[in-house]
């Protein structure tokens, strides 16, 4: 019997089949057979679907195994984790808002709750994730303050909730894969933990931080304690206390006026007082129910080049976008007309807090200025 020609550019199923069957009719043995009524027909449709079939799946396996190429959001998680860049499913949308005549060394407390309108009527939970204190409003003819602060949108909210420790992983379990993790804040027997990565401070110059790791069901936050001789080791003791938002993503965006139900408590020595104002910059937006795939491309690897370095245009761009001060890197505009100072447009409302995110993260010497106030 010889052996076949193999024609790798015919992949599809009924040119797979019909050249099964031209091999078969070639053969001696299979002079007389009637290839489209016989059972022998049915034996070639199996072998046809089976080498079909294992062409697809290994044409699926081999992209997915590249980040460039993977169009599951499971594979994209996968190599981004090498890359210390943590996808997110769903991120909530956001508001920055001012609260006007309140009283003075009063405040905000993280986790507080206001109620948003969009223009149909519906109404929406979003909350602060940090404390905020009131400054002087400038205003010296009054005693009164003002603050600034940044909420966002969640159809759940969970508010010091204690979480059980996986004493071998030296981690702890977020079951639901819907978190915005950047609203995630964690104590551990009171001590606050703040968010790092890959490329931001290292755990043997700061103990009190938490890694935060996209799993199949969920998030696991790992604690830099599971390397040996970093940080305290957590017990089965342990009191570890997570808040975090569930956020409904693209259906946050769009409210333009809010209140607090009740009058929220304070981290300051005094409430705000009833008589505070609050007035929005703009609607909530930035809300997202499924990630852009080709974004998101873009987004991991700029992350990992920047290595948390503002630099050039695209370390700058990434750096707002990671931060959550513009939805997409195409929206931000970054000029340099002179030397030293560098001009930042991102189309949010909130590019004077952008900028000055920037100008106290930056490389010395450079300069970063809104559009708005560069002529």
């Amino acid at each position: 019997m010889t052996t076949p020609p193999i024609n790798l550019t015919q992949l599809e199923y009924q040119e797979i089949s019909n050249n099964i069957k031209n091999y078969i009719k070639d053969q001696s043995d299979f002079t007389d057979y009637d290839f489209e009524g016989s059972a022998l027909a049915s034996i070639v449709d199996m072998l046809a679907y089976n080498t079909h079939y294992h062409i697809l799946f290994q044409n699926i396996l081999v992209n997915e195994m590249f980040l460039d190429s993977a169009q599951k959001i499971e594979s994209l998680s996968s190599h981004a984790k090498v890359l210390g860049f943590t996808v997110q499913n769903r991120t909530c949308a956001s508001a920055l808002l001012r609260i006007s005549n309140v009283n003075q060394n009063s405040g905000v407390s993280a986790f507080s709750r206001l109620v948003g309108t969009k223009t149909n009527n519906t109404t929406l939970n979003f909350y602060t994730i940090d404390d905020v204190f009131s400054v002087d409003d400038g205003n010296d003819s009054n005693d009164l303050d003002m603050i600034d602060v940044r909420v966002y949108e969640a159809q759940t909210a969970v508010i010091n909730q204690t979480f059980p420790v996986d004493v071998e992983k030296q981690s702890i379990f977020l079951p639901d894969k819907n978190i915005d993790p950047s609203t995630v804040r964690i104590t551990v027997d009171g001590v606050v933990y703040y968010r790092a990565n890959s490329t931001g401070p290292s755990p043997y110059t700061n103990e009190n931080i938490f890694y935060i790791e996209n799993v199949t069901s969920g998030f696991d936050i790992i604690f830099p304690s599971r390397m040996d001789g970093i940080g305290t080791e957590l017990t089965v003791d342990s009191e570890i206390k997570v808040s975090y938002l569930v956020p409904s993503g693209t259906n946050g965006n769009g409210a333009s006026s809010f209140t607090f139900p009740v009058e929220p408590p304070s981290p300051a020595t005094s409430q705000i007082g009833t008589g505070g104002l609050i007035t929005s910059t703009g609607t909530s937006s930035g809300g997202v129910t499924t990630p852009s795939m080709d974004s998101l491309k873009q987004l991991i690897t700029k992350t990992f080049a920047s290595q948390d370095r503002f630099v050039t245009k695209s370390d700058i761009k990434t750096a707002l976008v990671n931060e959550g001060y513009a939805t997409s890197m195409d929206n931000v505009s970054v000029e340099s007309n002179s030397a030293g100072v560098v001009t930042i447009e991102t189309g949010e409302s909130d590019l004077d807090a952008a900028v000055e995110f920037l100008n106290n993260n930056g490389v010395v010497g450079i300069t970063f200025v809104a559009a708005s106030s560069s002529t």
